[in-house]
Protein backbone atom coordinates (compact mmCIF):
# COMPACT_ATOMS: atom_id res chain seq x y z
CA UNK A 1 0.00 0.00 0.00
CA UNK A 2 1.09 3.53 -1.26
CA UNK A 3 0.66 6.33 1.38
CA UNK A 4 -0.84 9.51 0.15
CA UNK A 5 -0.46 12.61 2.49
CA UNK A 6 -2.60 15.32 0.19
CA UNK A 7 -6.01 15.74 0.25
CA UNK A 8 -6.93 15.41 4.00
CA UNK A 9 -10.62 16.49 3.13
CA UNK A 10 -10.76 13.38 0.70
CA UNK A 11 -9.41 11.27 3.22
CA UNK A 12 -11.24 12.80 6.50
CA UNK A 13 -14.55 11.72 4.87
CA UNK A 14 -13.51 8.39 3.47
CA UNK A 15 -12.49 7.54 7.30
CA UNK A 16 -15.85 9.52 8.33
CA UNK A 17 -17.95 7.28 6.27
CA UNK A 18 -16.86 3.84 7.59
CA UNK A 19 -16.80 4.80 11.31
CA UNK A 20 -20.10 6.40 10.95
CA UNK A 21 -19.44 10.08 12.12
CA UNK A 22 -18.16 12.90 10.61
CA UNK A 23 -14.36 14.36 11.75
CA UNK A 24 -14.64 17.74 11.97
CA UNK A 25 -11.69 20.16 10.89
CA UNK A 26 -8.89 21.24 11.73
CA UNK A 27 -7.25 17.95 10.85
CA UNK A 28 -4.63 16.27 8.82
CA UNK A 29 -4.38 12.52 7.12
CA UNK A 30 -2.93 10.10 5.30
CA UNK A 31 -4.29 8.26 3.25
CA UNK A 32 -3.53 4.45 1.34
CA UNK A 33 -4.29 3.26 -1.66
CA UNK A 34 -3.66 0.24 -3.76
CA UNK A 35 -4.24 0.65 -7.11
CA UNK A 36 -2.82 4.84 -6.88
CA UNK A 37 -6.37 5.71 -6.81
CA UNK A 38 -8.72 4.32 -4.53
CA UNK A 39 -8.27 4.45 -0.91
CA UNK A 40 -8.22 1.50 1.22
CA UNK A 41 -7.20 3.16 4.50
CA UNK A 42 -6.97 6.39 6.31
CA UNK A 43 -5.37 8.22 9.51
CA UNK A 44 -6.99 11.54 10.40
CA UNK A 45 -4.88 13.55 13.18
CA UNK A 46 -6.87 16.32 15.06
CA UNK A 47 -6.54 17.66 18.72
CA UNK A 48 -2.97 18.76 18.28
CA UNK A 49 -0.99 20.24 20.48
CA UNK A 50 2.80 21.37 19.37
CA UNK A 51 5.21 19.05 21.01
CA UNK A 52 2.11 16.87 22.92
CA UNK A 53 -0.54 15.03 22.18
CA UNK A 54 -2.65 14.05 18.86
CA UNK A 55 -5.61 11.99 18.38
CA UNK A 56 -6.17 9.99 15.79
CA UNK A 57 -9.05 8.04 14.50
CA UNK A 58 -8.44 5.22 11.67
CA UNK A 59 -10.08 3.02 9.36
CA UNK A 60 -9.01 0.41 6.62
CA UNK A 61 -10.29 -2.05 4.18
CA UNK A 62 -8.94 -5.28 5.62
CA UNK A 63 -6.11 -5.96 7.37
CA UNK A 64 -3.64 -2.89 8.43
CA UNK A 65 0.10 -3.33 7.19
CA UNK A 66 2.71 -3.10 9.65
CA UNK A 67 4.16 -0.45 7.03
CA UNK A 68 1.19 1.97 8.14
CA UNK A 69 1.61 1.73 11.81
CA UNK A 70 5.64 2.73 11.01
CA UNK A 71 4.36 5.43 8.67
CA UNK A 72 1.83 6.96 11.11
CA UNK A 73 4.41 6.70 13.73
CA UNK A 74 7.24 8.68 11.65
CA UNK A 75 4.44 11.37 10.79
CA UNK A 76 3.01 11.84 14.32
CA UNK A 77 6.93 11.30 16.28
CA UNK A 78 9.70 12.72 14.11
CA UNK A 79 7.56 15.21 11.11
CA UNK A 80 4.56 16.57 13.65
CA UNK A 81 7.11 16.33 16.98
CA UNK A 82 4.17 15.14 19.13
CA UNK A 83 5.58 13.15 22.92
CA UNK A 84 2.00 11.39 22.35
CA UNK A 85 -0.87 9.62 19.83
CA UNK A 86 -3.90 8.88 21.45
CA UNK A 87 -7.06 6.91 20.12
CA UNK A 88 -10.41 6.43 21.82
CA UNK A 89 -12.85 4.28 21.16
CA UNK A 90 -16.48 2.74 22.86
CA UNK A 91 -15.49 0.12 25.54
CA UNK A 92 -17.52 -2.02 23.99
CA UNK A 93 -15.28 -2.13 20.38
CA UNK A 94 -12.97 -5.09 21.00
CA UNK A 95 -11.04 -5.18 17.48
CA UNK A 96 -10.46 -1.67 18.32
CA UNK A 97 -8.91 -2.15 21.18
CA UNK A 98 -7.18 -5.26 20.80
CA UNK A 99 -5.99 -3.54 17.28
CA UNK A 100 -4.81 -1.17 19.15
CA UNK A 101 -2.81 -3.27 22.11
CA UNK A 102 -1.35 -5.07 19.36
CA UNK A 103 0.05 -2.45 17.71
CA UNK A 104 1.55 -0.88 20.79
CA UNK A 105 -0.49 1.71 22.39
CA UNK A 106 -1.15 0.94 25.94
CA UNK A 107 -4.66 1.50 28.40
CA UNK A 108 -4.79 4.77 29.96
CA UNK A 109 -8.44 5.71 31.09
CA UNK A 110 -12.16 5.47 30.94
CA UNK A 111 -14.13 8.26 29.73
CA UNK A 112 -17.37 7.90 31.29
CA UNK A 113 -20.66 8.91 29.34
CA UNK A 114 -18.14 10.10 26.38
CA UNK A 115 -20.84 8.82 23.27
CA UNK A 116 -23.89 9.76 25.55
CA UNK A 117 -25.45 8.61 28.67
CA UNK A 118 -23.64 5.04 29.61
CA UNK A 119 -22.01 4.71 26.54
CA UNK A 120 -18.19 4.99 27.96
CA UNK A 121 -15.04 5.61 25.72
CA UNK A 122 -11.40 3.68 26.44
CA UNK A 123 -8.53 6.46 25.76
CA UNK A 124 -5.18 4.56 24.90
CA UNK A 125 -1.87 6.06 24.20
CA UNK A 126 1.55 5.89 22.60
CA UNK A 127 4.17 7.64 23.64
CA UNK A 128 7.22 8.47 21.41
CA UNK A 129 9.75 6.66 23.65
CA UNK A 130 7.64 3.64 23.86
CA UNK A 131 6.80 3.47 20.15
CA UNK A 132 8.61 0.46 18.71
CA UNK A 133 7.45 1.48 15.28
CA UNK A 134 10.14 4.05 15.21
CA UNK A 135 12.95 1.81 15.93
CA UNK A 136 12.16 -0.92 12.90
Amino acid sequence: MKPVYGGPEVTALWVSERIGRLIHPPFMSIGWTRNGRDLCAGAVFNDYYERGNIEMTLACEGPMARSMFAEIARYVFVQLKCSRLSVTTSIHNEPVKSLAIRAGFKPESVRADYYGDGDHAALFRMKRRECKWLRS
